[in-house]
């Protein structure tokens, strides 16, 4: 089944999130993360240690050679737990291929260059509507 990836760390967000995207795209497969460390293992079946995760290279090197076939769309907050930030999974996501759909939903202003790696910035006050409406434009 192919998977949407969402990370956020707020559970109220990601509860509301949960609920309304498996509703509108049943046939894809939700995985959510509160942290990129868990994001990323769970949406690639690899155990990601909390000191894989200190730098965007480490992660891409325990990364390497990742299949995306499955991966649909992913959208990322900005601020996460732990070490690394949304932007920063991102940057891991696009260094290792992913040319699929890659959206951020979060209200910290995003670090220089960042933008770059996000196909569209959503509306962080309406995050959930905004999901719906960007994986009904990409999402086959």
């Amino acid at each position: 089944m192919a998977k949407i990836i969402y990370m956020e760390d707020n559970p109220g967000i990601r509860d509301i999130v949960e609920f309304k995207v498996q509703n509108e795209f049943p046939k894809y497969d939700l995985v959510m993360g509160q942290s990129a460390r868990e994001g990323l293992s769970q949406a690639f079946g690899v155990y990601l240690k909390p000191s894989d995760c200190s730098c965007v290279d480490s992660v891409v090197e325990k990364l390497e050679g990742t299949d995306f076939s499955d991966i649909a769309m992913v959208v990322t907050d900005g601020n996460l737990y732990e070490d690394l930030n949304g932007w920063d999974v991102a940057e891991i996501l696009r260094k290792l291929g992913y040319e699929g759909p890659l959206a951020y939903s979060g209200a910290s202003k995003l670090p220089e260059g960042a933008i770059n790696n996000f196909d569209v910035c959503l509306e962080p006050m309406c995050v959930w509507e905004d999901i719906i409406s960007y994986g009904k434009q990409v999402l086959k």
